[in-house]
């Protein structure tokens, strides 16, 4: 296979020229180096293992490039066989879509404040969710930032006021974001957003119809007693181990690829969506199982 270089794409950087400018580069020969060196990332995200003798059944890796990589893939201009590997059929979520609605609960705590430790996955795929069919979450404005959004999903969820992730007074609570969610309080942030929750049977093949049908799923899952795992983490620390840490965990499948049948995950303990088979989305289901279809 031929070795690409990088250089173009620093050369740019280090000139001040912007990739949503790119398309205005009149050196063609340069234009067409810079597909060549994306096409080679994207395969190389592909196709190589998440971690020594892991499992090669989550196709996205969880390296470095994934940032860099959905940036180039948004904004330069691709030959279709590189593109085709991020297209869906019209009515369902690209990967690069799912990019643009992903959330880190980690990171979005920590723009309100908090210690970027919690249980917040709940909250974090209800928001997923909800974008992923065009909705905001209760209480959510323009301003909001993803760290508020959160926090907003977390209380338009719960009941009770030991969970919310308020204090009596009406300020956030850290420690209450430390307490775990469930489908009921899911299905409370899905009705508070003026959309519709239905418990489907947790397995593939109701999960892909839910979202033929223009739905997003929150499905729970764990990591736990599973070797291999599922797939991995992408954030330093918990690269190549479970995702935060995570045992029981809520994550969002928000697309699904029919000629390929892949689905698309994302998983708010990570910075990245991944795409999975139906097989390692059932893997990851297995010993804590539910779905829940969440449509306008």
């Amino acid at each position: 296979m031929q070795e690409y270089s990088i250089s173009p794409l620093m050369q740019f950087m280090n000139q001040g020229i912007q990739p949503s400018s790119f398309e205005n580069v009149q050196n063609q020969d340069m234009q067409k180096e810079f597909q060549q060196i994306l096409s080679a990332m994207m395969f190389g995200q592909l196709f190589s293992p998440l971690s020594e003798g892991g499992n090669t059944q989550s196709m996205m890796g969880s390296d470095f490039l994934s940032p860099l990589m959905f940036m180039l893939m948004n904004n330069f201009s691709m030959d279709s066989a590189a593109t085709d590997l991020f297209s869906m059929p019209s009515n369902q979520m690209s990967l690069a879509q799912a990019q643009m609605i992903h959330i880190n609960q980690f990171d979005a705590e920590k723009l309100v404040g908090g210690d970027g430790a919690n249980a917040n996955c709940g909250p974090t795929a209800l928001t997923m969710a909800l974008h992923g069919i065009g909705l905001p979450v209760a209480g959510e404005t323009p301003s909001s930032s993803n760290g508020q959004i959160v926090d907003l999903a977390r209380r338009s969820m719960i009941r009770d006021s030991y969970r919310d992730g308020v204090d009596a007074n009406g300020n956030r609570a850290e420690y209450e974001h430390n307490s775990y969610t469930n489908f009921t309080d899911l299905k409370n942030g899905v009705l508070a957003a003026g959309a519709r929750a239905e418990l489907i049977e947790p397995n593939a093949e109701m999960i892909r119809s839910a979202l033929l049908q223009n739905a997003k799923v929150v499905v729970s899952g764990t990591f736990a007693g599973k070797s291999p795992l599922p797939w991995t983490g992408d954030r330093g620390h918990d690269n190549q181990s479970a995702p935060g840490g995570a045992t029981a965990h809520f994550v969002t499948v928000t697309g699904y690829d029919s000629q390929r049948d892949l689905f698309i995950v994302n998983d708010p303990a990570r910075r990245t969506p991944l795409v999975v088979t139906g097989a390692t989305l059932e893997n990851f289901m297995r010993g804590n199982a539910g779905a829940l279809s969440v449509h306008r």
